[in-house]
Formats: structure tokens, C-alpha cells, sequence
């Protein structure tokens, strides 16, 4: 589920970028600062409750937090729903920006 989210995001970036400065710009602003406030580096409870509601909506967290369950042994059922829910609002706004590309 993980590997279509990000698929389809890249795909949609893909398709919106005009240039490689363009991208530069998504990368330093979108996925660094995702990487680092997703939970990887250092735990969420360590941030206010509001930005960690904040956090806990990106999908490199569940993404973070379902590779943790996996090792962990844990079971848990909201990261794959938030994914697919990434997906299904992802997944038609990737065809529609495929189909004006064209």
C-alpha cells in the first residue's frame, strides 16, 4: 500500500514539475521536512498535540509506523485505512491531471 501511495505521488509530481528547479523546490519543501517530522529520527509525543495530529496525517508516519508494527509484532488496523485512504483520493487526481497532460 505504501509503494502506491508513493508511486501515485511521485507520478502526480512527475507530471506537474516543468523543470528540475521545480523540483528542487517539492523536495526541499514537501519531502525533507516530511522525512524528518514523520517519526523516523525521534518520537511524536514529544511534539504538541496539535502538530502531532498534524503528523500523524502524513504518509510517510503511517508509513513509518506500519514497517514498526511489522518488526514489532503489533497489529495495527488504521495504518493500511489511512493509506488506502491516501489512495483513493490520490489515485483520481493522478488521472485526471494524466488525461489533460495528454
Amino acid at each position: 500500500m505504501n509503494c502506491y501511495v508513493f508511486a501515485t505521488i511521485g507520478f502526480i509530481i512527475g507530471l506537474l514539475v516543468d523543470s528540475h528547479a521545480d523540483m528542487a523546490k517539492i523536495t526541499n519543501f514537501v519531502i525533507t521536512p516530511m522525512s524528518f517530522l514523520c517519526g523516523t529520527f525521534f518520537p511524536l509525543e514529544r511534539f504538541p498535540a496539535v502538530l502531532r495530529i498534524a503528523f500523524q496525517l502524513l504518509p510517510l508516519t503511517q508509513a513509518v509506523q506500519g514497517m514498526r508494527a511489522g518488526f514489532t509484532g503489533l497489529e495495527s488496523w488504521l495504518v493500511p485505512l489511512v493509506l488506502l485512504a491516501y489512495l483513493v483520493v490520490l489515485m483520481p487526481v493522478a488521472v485526471i491531471i494524466c488525461n489533460r497532460a495528454e
